[in-house]
């Protein structure tokens, strides 16, 4: 079994300038999400007291099966459990961190070499793309590299997939 967490975020300075090419400085504290995967006979997902067994979008567990879907990975027989202690919907990050953990999860399981800017943009696409969710790029960066963080987007105006990665410190 893989065990992988990512913590929530505060941004301190420049959001949402994270939009436009801008700067910020975050960082990430105690509360996380974590995320269980191993080996089954099938599909499961499970978390918040439910279960599930397909990746179709339904409104359950769709961060999940966004962070399955762009990372592209065969999941046929995965079973994944989560659970986050990240207040919902305060801007902390939380369904960041469920994407993250996910992939980092994923990137263990699977042994993709995945870096932390990588697992930041894929996050990124999973919530821009797959969910339609607006957003700038401070969340991912700042869950996906921990700890106190300086991103530069400069060049990241666009949110598109050929963007550089941002610059982080």
């Amino acid at each position: 079994m893989v065990v992988e967490k990512a913590y929530a975020r505060v941004g301190l300075l420049g959001n949402p300038s994270d939009m436009f090419g801008g700067k910020g400085v975050s960082f990430t504290f105690d509360k996380y999400a974590e995320v269980k995967i191993s080996e089954g006979n099938s599909l499961l997902i499970q978390g918040q007291g439910r279960k599930e067994t397909t990746l179709e979008y339904t409104g359950e567990h769709d961060l999940i099966k966004a962070a399955i879907l762009i990372a592209n990975i065969p999941h046929h027989n995965l079973h994944i459990s989560y659970t986050s202690n990240i207040p919902y919907l305060v801007g902390l990050a939380g369904s960041s961190a469920i994407i993250i953990a996910t992939l980092r999860a994923l990137n263990k399981h699977f042994s993709l070499n995945l870096s932390n800017n990588e697992i930041a943009e894929l996050c990124l696409r999973a919530e821009l793309d797959e969910l339609g969710i607006s957003i700038g790029c401070q969340d991912r960066y700042a869950v996906a590299h921990e700890g106190v963080v300086y991103m530069d987007f400069k060049g990241k105006e666009d949110l598109k997939k050929e963007d550089p990665f941002a610059k982080v410190k």
